[in-house]
């Protein structure tokens, strides 16, 4: 912590008749004083400016990218930063005295909470001011102390989980009555692998756990609510429990709404059914911040059920995000801010666990049913804020959030339009993020310099002499044999799913190896790191990587040792065209051999090199779903179509819209079948999304459903629907068909790429799916993965035909689930897939002209 200078314009003309106080061992950015004082003179509603700054801490130097007033966040810890711009008249009427002599602040975080005292009328300008050491910023505990005795606050200070923070622990001493408000229909479903009704356990875990006591629990149960559900409620609460039936279609906002009407606390508890209370005090911790009468709404840290952030508060920063979702439960978050160790104001809370005034809730109109099934707790919390209150994260209030696991998300149109119609400028303008932070995951980091999809920027000369350094290091050193196994361990994608494939397919031939994740993806990360082994620090001698040829050259930078230090480098690599692009020029060059999932990526690349290309298809397991059936789901009578995607995934190549227009295509008119479009990561594509929702138009029969699910459940949603659609424009392997052809879910694919290994008759002649006809068009909007080549353009016509073949031909749809089956009993041969490994790695490394490429010209 380091002390501060006042400084005016006789330091700094710049200032004019301005005043700036800066901490010591500030360094300032050339003109940052004379912009920040401009805004100052240009508008008469601003006393305080305040701009981003780099901090360094240690080897490590990143930028600040700094909130707006957040008086909230700055008590835990000097987030304004090292300078602060102010109208003199704000300085001369400090509490404490003026910024000179005996009542010379402690630090840069006394100054700072001393003026937010005087004025809160800040500004915070989107550059980088100053530069400063991360002990200049370290929070000062005795200020703080000072300012919530100033302010008059109940809540007291202690130190901080992390470095340079200290913690505000709110009290209500008067112990307000909350009403805990429960929407549910009584679901069941399989968590940390044991069965549960999900209401009657979200209660309990309140009723058994919670310190806070002076609870009410309004249940608003839906008239299918099975009897005995309501039973062991009433058990489990006694006295204190109100059972509200809802009989109406499923709306969010109204059974929240009818909750509210039918409770009696003074704070409302609004609890999704599929949560659970983690640490005892999460309660007292937030009803203590509404003890803030500033104050109207705080949320909680939600946590998946493998301990990853489902919730560290919204971001509204041109679409609907959660601040660092699917990071570790106990991140900080990024440096050098660390926005998940601190309470602080955001934008917006989930409605999966919020504490909110009754007296707001009534002033702000409840929930609003023109938000019936989604942004229902986005709008609520937009108007909490139009009317003047704040919002509050806390860490320190943490539950599980076992999301959607009562009810599948889905995107509805009007809802989304609405909400961008009433919302515009409040979705764009996120005051608690930062203008200059790129669209995408919410997690204050800046756009990559160089993305993993490109070429890092050492130049081929640099690649040829690394490459030679690895042959010099590879004869002097003698790695023990075995396998080091790269690829995203823990991601929710295709790619993270077969890398623990091939794990197992290691282990079951015996062969030695350590595991070594990644984190160049945007997926959520399904898991938290498998416990540790003895192997996982040893380096073998042979590497496999199971990241694409685009990706595959950052590691060169992530695991040095690992591509220069071992004899054999494999890629086992996914691709979706027939024709290999020089972009994967970096990648052929760095390995001895590519390891090939389908014939049609064998064959792609086989024509392309002049190193060995194996096709080494790993085994299909079958897939184990979870207990949730088809009205879990929200699946009613109606015959259900299901496509499937990741929006990381180029949504062109997957082609939804097709499927789409080919249902539409198909049954025109007709109300007696559904198509259910399931995506992750839409919120980092909301281009893509709109997208969607315009081929959709009104038409009801059609759903858009975005959101991560476990394993079992989406497992259990492919087995819950009558046919699996995938209309691709190419496919690396085909992963979600192969698993419907397990469960018995007919296949409707087109008739191209890495998918037809799984799709294309048995020898019999027994059809296992629907072929698609298709011609081959060059390649447009593919992202940056897909810049040149040719892909298949199914036939849409010939796509409606199927699908009505599909819907209703009966004996035709029986015969097709038989031969799949068939098809996929061949595909989860682990011994096969041990004994071709094993060969492999036996076999000697290729040497001498292997890293040629031949490429067209």
């Amino acid at each position: 912590m380091a002390r501060v200078s006042v400084v005016t314009a006789t330091e700094h003309p710049e200032l004019g008749r301005h005043t700036a106080v800066v901490a010591d061992g500030t360094t300032l950015t050339p003109g940052a004083l004379g912009r920040m004082a401009a805004v100052l003179d240009a508008d008469r509603d601003v006393d305080v400016v305040t701009a981003d700054y780099e901090v360094a801490d240690g080897s490590t130097t990143g930028r600040a990218y700094t909130p707006a007033w957040s008086p909230e966040r700055m008590r835990h810890h000097p987030v304004a930063g090292p300078v602060l711009v102010t109208r003199t008249g704000v300085v001369e009427a400090l509490p404490g005295g003026v910024l000179t002599g005996d009542t010379s602040p402690s630090s840069i975080h006394d100054a700072a909470l001393r003026v937010g005292e005087t004025s809160q009328r800040w500004h915070r300008l989107p550059f980088v001011a100053a530069r400063c050491d991360a002990i200049v910023l370290a929070a000062d505990r005795s200020a703080v102390a000072a300012h919530l005795e100033r302010i008059a606050s109940s809540a007291s200070v202690t130190e901080g989980d992390r470095p340079r923070t200290v913690r505000i622990v709110h009290h209500d001493p008067a112990a307000p009555s909350v009403s805990v408000i429960v929407p549910t229909r009584g679901t069941e479903g399989i968590v940390f692998g044991n069965r549960r009704t999900f209401v009657v356990d979200a209660v309990r875990s309140l009723v058994e756990r919670s310190e806070y006591r002076a609870l009410e629990f309004v249940i608003v149960y839906d008239t299918a609510t099975p009897e005995p559900v309501l039973d062991e409620l009433r058990d489990i609460v006694g006295v204190g429990l109100v059972l509200v039936e809802y009989g109406e279609p499923f709306d969010f906002s109204d059974k929240v709404n009818v909750g509210v009407a039918a409770s009696s606390g003074s704070l409302l508890l609004l609890l999704n059914d599929d949560t659970e209370l983690i640490a005892p005090d999460s309660l007292s911790v937030l009803v203590g911040h509404l003890a803030d009468p500033g104050v109207a709404m705080v949320g909680a840290k939600l946590l998946f059920e493998d301990g990853t952030l489902q919730h560290g508060g919204h971001v509204y920063h041109g679409d609907v995000h959660h601040a660092c979702f699917g990071w570790p439960g106990d991140s900080p978050g990024p440096a050098p801010l660390s926005p998940l160790a601190v309470a602080r104001e955001c934008s917006g809370v989930t409605a999966g666990c919020a504490l909110v005034r009754r007296s707001v809730f009534d002033e702000v109109g409840g929930f609003d049913s023109a938000f019936p099934h989604n942004y229902n707790d986005v709008d609520f919390s937009l108007k909490v804020r139009a009317a003047g209150h704040r919002i509050v994260w806390t860490p320190w209030s943490t539950w599980y959030h076992f999301e959607s696991r009562t009810r599948v998300a889905d995107i509805r149109p009007d809802e989304r339009t609405r909400l961008d119609e009433r919302w515009h400028d409040e979705l764009r303008n996120d005051p608690y993020y930062h203008p200059d932070l790129p669209s995408g995951p919410a997690d204050w980091r800046p756009a990559p310099t160089a993305s993993p999809n490109s070429e890092p920027s050492r130049s081929l000369v640099a690649r040829t002499r690394s490459f030679v350094g690895r042959t010099l290091l590879r004869r002097r050193m003698q790695r023990p044999h075995g396998v080091n196994l790269i690829g995203y361990l823990g991601a929710t994608s295709g790619l993270g799913e077969r890398v623990r494939e091939l794990e197992r397919v290691l282990a079951a031939a015996d062969v030695p190896y350590s595991r070594w994740d990644l984190d160049l993806t945007e997926s959520a990360r399904s898991s938290t790191p498998a416990e540790r082994r003895a192997d996982d620090d040893v380096i073998f001698d042979t590497t496999i990587a199971v990241v694409t040829a685009l990706a595959f050259p950052a590691l060169a930078d992530v695991y040095p040792p690992l591509v220069d230090e071992v004899d054999r480098v494999v890629g086992y690599w996914f691709w979706e065209l027939d024709e290999i692009p020089d972009s994967h020029r970096p990648a052929i060059a760095m390995v001895d051999e590519i390891w090939a999932p389908t014939t049609f990526v064998r064959d792609a690349y086989g024509a392309a090199v002049d190193i060995p290309v194996h096709l080494v298809p790993l085994p299909i397991r079958p897939p184990v779903p979870s207990g949730r059936d088809r009205a879990s789901f929200g699946i009613d009578d109606r015959f259900a179509f299901l496509t499937s995607f990741d929006h990381l995934s180029a949504m062109e190549r997957k082609h939804p819209v097709g499927v789409v227009e080919a249902f539409r295509r198909a049954f025109p008119g007709r109300d007696d079948v559904m198509l259910i479009v399931k995506s992750i990561n839409g919120h980092l594509r909301p281009d893509q999304t709109d997208e969607l929702l315009a081929a959709a138009g009104d038409d009801a029969r059609i759903e858009l459903r975005d959101g991560y699910l476990s394993d079992g459940d989406q497992a259990a949603l492919l087995a819950a629907a009558d046919c699996y659609v995938s209309l691709h424009r190419s496919e690396g392997l085909g992963l979600h068909i192969a698993e419907s052809m397990w469960l018995g879910t007919p296949v409707v694919a087109t008739d191209y790429s890495g998918s037809v290994d799984l799709t294309s008759p048995l020898p019999d002649g027994d059809p296992v799916a629907e072929l698609v006809p298709c011609r081959l068009v060059t390649v447009e909007r593919g992202g940056e993965a897909y810049t040149s080549g040719r892909w298949a353009d199914p036939d849409l016509d010939a796509a409606a035909a199927a699908l009505r073949r599909v819907a209703d031909d009966p004996s035709h749809r029986s015969r097709m689930i038989e031969a799949a089956r068939r098809r996929a009993g061949t595909t989860d041969d682990l011994d096969g897939a041990a004994a071709a490994v094993t060969s492999l790695l036996r076999s000697k490394p290729a040497r001498g002209s292997r890293r040629s490429l031949r490429l067209p010209t």
